[in-house]
């Protein structure tokens, strides 16, 4: 299986490992989630598409909900190619991500920890289903 996690706004300044750039909550548990259960991850990044979490990078801005429809369905279809190419359309992806990355993930078999939890609650949510496992 495989993780998928979406970048965030909140990152460190300066340039980093893309794995350790993003500061949020929900980003460091997310990746704490899915380097715990799954072979292998990626980025969902707005401005890089799929990153690997070893990859150097800057800090940046840029996100999808500010892009219009037509860039955001041109981003979509890149990054769901990136995604084929690096780990195959048969594969399982473990998806932490927002709907507005949803578009590139369409078609591909997936699991959604936080399917049905109301997105103010996926930090909590996280930390109790990490806590749960330790017990």
């Amino acid at each position: 299986m495989i993780g998928l996690v979406s970048g965030t706004h909140a990152k460190h300044d300066k340039a980093m490992k893309a794995g350790d750039l993003y500061r949020s909550p929900l980003f460091i548990l997310s990746r704490r989630y899915v380097e715990k259960h799954c072979d292998d991850w990626g980025i969902l990044s707005a401005k890089h598409g799929l990153l690997d979490p070893e990859m150097i990078i800057e800090p940046y801005f840029q996100a999808l909900q500010e892009m219009r429809p037509m860039d955001r369905a041109r981003w979509a279809r890149s990054v769901r190619g990136q995604i084929i190419d690096r780990w195959g359309s048969s594969t399982i992806f473990m998806v932490f991500a927002g709907k507005h990355y949803r578009p590139a993930i369409q078609g591909l078999q997936i699991i959604d920890p936080l399917e049905g939890v109301r997105s103010i609650h996926h930090p909590a949510h996280l930390r109790r289903m990490l806590d749960e496992e330790k017990s």
